[in-house]
This record gives structure tokens, sequence and C-alpha cells, in this order.
């Protein structure tokens, strides 16, 4: 296992964005981190109110969107416009070709948000979309997987302060760590950090507070 560590990513500044990157991304090149299996980019966003981002297209991306605080609108041109706020993880298959914006859907208050994109399990795939809503009191006692497709995996993990688990990781995989600090196997991850699981491994996972965390498994 290896820390990426949360001050080590690159930043975009803009008067309407802030964004930190655990990867290569628009201007920020100057890294080694190009990508770590399927994993493309991984985007800590923060929108000004009433900020938006432009619509825009992709193909052969699966875009995760893991709103932290505010409400996000979304608008693509397979499902429509809708909103997004915490509690809630939206996953947007490109495929052969899809637009999308994102925005901050409040006039008076900053959207954060985590956005990753993947790489598909198959390219030129019809493009999907899904969506799903956190049941707190579930997640605050046991990880809630979201399949994002047949080799990549997501699970969430919402903890009170000094809970504990385990978990086995088949093939290799990346923890995101978004608030709160976490012991893994001995190793201390705060807030921001990535950490990098290159193997199968069991993970203990002691939440030392409060801690809300995104675990990426990755297939072989």
């Amino acid at each position: 296992m290896m820390i990426r560590a949360s001050a080590e990513r690159g930043t975009t500044q803009l008067s309407w964005l802030h964004c930190r990157h655990s990867f290569a991304f628009g201007s920020y090149q100057e890294t080694e981190w190009r990508n770590f299996g399927p994993l493309l980019a991984l985007n800590e966003v923060h929108l000004a109110p009433g900020a938006k981002f432009p619509l825009h297209a992709h193909k052969n991306v699966d875009i995760l969107t893991y709103p932290l605080a505010g409400q996000l609108s979304h608008l693509d041109t397979l499902t429509g416009s809708s909103i997004l706020t915490k509690g809630t993880v939206q996953l947007l298959k490109a495929g052969i070709g899809v637009e999308h914006t994102e925005g901050n859907a409040s006039a008076y208050d900053t959207l954060q948000y985590l956005q990753v994109w993947l790489a598909p399990s198959e390219s030129n795939s019809t493009p999907a979309y899904k969506k799903m809503h956190l049941e707190e009191s579930v997640n605050r006692f046991q990880l809630q997987p979201f399949l994002i497709s047949d080799k990549t995996k997501l699970f969430i993990g919402i903890f009170l302060k000094q809970f504990s688990t385990t978990y086995w990781i088949e093939g290799s995989g990346w923890l995101q760590l978004i608030s709160g600090n976490i012991q893994i196997n001995g190793q201390v991850v705060k807030a921001g950090d990535g950490l990098v699981i290159k193997s199968a491994m069991q993970l203990n996972l002691v939440s030392q507070d409060a801690a809300e965390f995104l675990l990426f498994e990755f297939s072989r």
C-alpha cells in the first residue's frame, strides 16, 4: 500500500472553480500520477454559487458523481435534468457518446462533490445511467456496494468514530478518504488522501474519527 497525499494533489483555481486532482487533468500535467488501472481521474470539485460547466461531450468513459455539500444540477442527453444532493451516487456511462453538464443549483451556497472518471469494461457500448440513494442508518455500520462494471466495484463507507471492519480486496483498489481519519492495516490515512492497494489483501479499517470514504475494487 502507498498513500497519494492530499497536499500533493494538483490544483485548478479559477474565480468560479476550485478543484483538486489526484491524477493528471486539464492543465495539471506535471505529475507521475496519470491513472491507476481503470481509474483515470479523481477530482474534488468546489463550484461557486450559480457556476456551471458548459455542455460537453464524452465517449467511452464511465463518470461517477458523488455530492458532498450543496445542490448539484445535472443535465445529460440521455436522461434529462435532475438535482443531486449528499447521500446520492450517480453513474453515467458515456459509451458511444453522450453530452452532459454539472452546475451549482444554489445562488448562495458553494457546491462540493467528487467526480471520478473510469475506463469502461467495453468500448462503444450503449450509453447508460443509474443512481442510488444511500441509506444512512445502514451505511454507518457496513460498506454499501455500488456496481460500476463487471470489473469495477465501488463501496461507500460512512463510519462513526472508532468503528472497525475488515474487507478483502481480490485484485487491486483505491480508497479515497473524504473526511475524518482512518487507520488501515496500521497506516493512518487522512482526509483528502488516496490509498493505493496494488494487490489482493485484507484491509483492517478503524475510523479514528467519524469518516467517509469511497473504496474502488478492480478485478484482474
